[in-house]
């Protein structure tokens, strides 16, 4: 009856585990695959050193905490109203405005993935607004991993070996101009639409906390997203961080929505069949009881430890010393082809030496303590050090 209660404390115990683990990976913050480059990540992968260096030099940017598809017009005919907005919007309510100024989106993608712009995306870029995508998917090229890019800022220091091939564009609509590259081809493009463009970058980490001190990285991409003097927004929406409004409008306000939408829902069904089962289990006999076996006590292994006690409190690691060491001085011996006759420390010495060539040192520091009158615990657990060093090196 006791084993049956402790069998269901422990299961209880492993399910409220379960259930907090898994709580705790639900919420987590710390996805590196979404966090990478997030102006809100002080990662090598994230961008909160570049936001810094934006804010210190005076330059406005603001985090989009909001589906980027708010931004899209509704209809991909309409145009941009002839009045301009006067200053950038303060707040994503007025920034959602249909009327408000062209602006700038910067896109850090945290895995190669971007796949081309969709219909109102394009809408929106040629209405004169610019979308700056970091991390488009290339080819590999024969360029090394590691590239210093020369620039009007200082180096760009890139690391990847993927390159676009700008070359095969032959319709005007594709036509790219290379902002950064080298003979393998394009690491930094841009290409026109309408009154707006977008740029592309082969890698995601052009400006990322690893390169805080390269010369011209921080500097470069700052001219890229200020040159035409657009509100400039960081897409926060893409790596998790969202505005109170969009996460009810999204999940709901209340812990149940959330839960709901969370893998807690599958770990808590699967607790409940393991219940279900192990209830069963408990009340079904699957044969009759058997009798437990009488444990089998090793009494030579039983007086060893009893004796080591004993030495132990006695402080006599010498008796140890002299005894062990005689053994394996035996056992050195016959391994040397020395038989079991004892011969002198000399002799042992030059047999180690010519057998394994490994240095006197060696076996040295197994037959100096042997004849010691006095040893403490830590020239015993020194000399067992030396011991196993010793038997490594023994021939089969």
């Amino acid at each position: 009856m006791k084993q049956i209660r402790r069998r269901w404390v422990w299961f209880a115990i492993a399910i409220a585990v379960a259930f907090v683990l898994m709580l705790l990976s639900s919420v987590s913050p710390n996805n590196p695959t979404v966090a990478s480059g997030s102006t809100y990540t002080r990662q090598p992968a994230g961008y909160a050193a570049w936001f810094e260096y934006m804010q210190e030099r005076g330059t406005p940017v603001q985090r989009w905490q909001r589906p980027p598809t708010e931004l899209w017009p509704q209809d991909v005919q309409a145009k941009p109203p002839a009045d301009d907005a006067t200053d950038a919007a303060s707040d994503p309510a007025e920034a959602r405005s249909r009327d408000a100024e062209p602006r700038l989106l910067l896109q850090v993608m945290p895995t190669l993935g971007f796949q081309g712009l969709s219909r109102r995306e394009r809408a929106w870029v040629e209405a004169g607004n610019t979308l700056v995508v970091l991390g488009q998917r290339a080819s590999v090229s024969s360029a090394p991993f590691r590239s210093e890019i020369a620039s009007d800022f200082g180096e760009i220091a890139i690391d990847t070996r993927r390159r676009l091939s700008l070359t095969i564009a032959t319709e005007p609509e594709l036509e790219a101009t290379t902002l950064i590259g080298d003979e393998q081809g394009a690491i930094v493009w841009q290409r026109e639409l309408g009154e707006g463009r977008i740029i592309y970058a082969v890698t995601p980490h052009l400006a990322a906390n690893a390169y805080r001190e390269e010369p011209g990285n921080f500097a470069f991409l700052a001219d890229l997203v200020t040159r035409w003097e657009q509100p400039i927004w960081v897409d926060e929406y893409l790596h998790g961080h969202k505005d109170r409004e969009v996460i009810e409008a999204e999940i709901g306000d209340s812990s149940s929505d959330y839960l709901a939408q969370t893998p807690l829902v599958l770990l808590f069904w699967q607790a409940a069949i393991a219940f279900i089962v192990l209830v069963g289990a408990s009340n079904r006999r699957l044969g009759p009881p058997q009798a437990e076996s009488p444990k089998v006590t090793d009494n030579s292994a039983a007086y060893m430890r009893a004796l080591a006690q004993v030495l132990q409190k006695a402080d006599r690691s010498e008796f140890v010393l002299s005894k062990v060491g005689k053994a394996e001085r035996s056992r050195l011996q016959r391994a040397l082809g020395l038989g079991s006759t004892p011969v002198g420390d000399r002799e042992l010495i030059q047999a180690w030496t010519d057998h394994t060539g490994q240095p006197s040192s060696t076996v040295e520091r197994v037959l100096d303590p042997v004849n010691q009158t006095q040893a403490n615990e830590g020239d015993l657990a020194a000399w067992l050090r030396a011991v196993a060093l010793l038997r490594q090196h023994l021939p089969d």
